[in-house]
């Protein structure tokens, strides 16, 4: 069962909870989980006001502009890439300049591990990084749904809240 306390699980356990959705069940991925929650759930103060902890990382991503209703609405560019995200957020580089308080529709690419997976967020900052004319800018997530909040997790490595 365990070798150096390392839990080595059964066939049944990893078909039951390991392979399945029911993941989250498991004594053992929720007792060891516990010790990430708080890193997780951090709530910084001062200059860091971020309530989630974001996870460097590049993934390919698609922004399109949505109209006053939320409605994708226009191509901005299919040539982004996150540079860190979170349960909240992302943060990323584009070859377009955003306007902030913008709303905009994200499509992730194939290399994250829900290729296709779409969401909503407003832009809450936009500058420009030289010398490469790319911008960089922040998202806040307008809405995640239980299939966003568990592609980041799993893309991230973070437990899910």
């Amino acid at each position: 069962m365990t070798k150096g306390g390392l839990y080595i699980p059964m066939p049944d356990h990893i078909k039951m909870f390991c392979k399945a959705q029911e993941y989250i069940k498991c004594h053992y991925y929720m007792k060891e989980c516990e010790q990430f929650m708080d890193s997780a759930k951090k709530i910084a103060s001062g200059r860091d006001r971020r309530r989630f902890e974001r996870i460097e990382g590049r993934y390919n991503l698609a922004l399109v502009s949505c109209d006053e209703m939320g409605r994708p609405h226009a191509l901005m560019t299919d040539r982004a890439s996150t540079l860190d995200i979170s349960f909240g957020g992302m943060r990323f580089e584009s070859p377009t300049d955003i306007p902030i308080h913008r709303m905009i529709a994200f499509t992730f690419g194939s290399d994250f591990v829900a290729p296709s997976l779409t969401g909503i967020g407003e832009v809450k900052w936009c500058e420009t990084a030289s010398p490469a004319e790319q911008y960089i800018a922040g998202l806040s997530f307008s809405f995640v749904d239980k299939q966003m909040r568990n592609a980041i997790a799993n893309q991230v490595g973070l437990p899910l809240m």
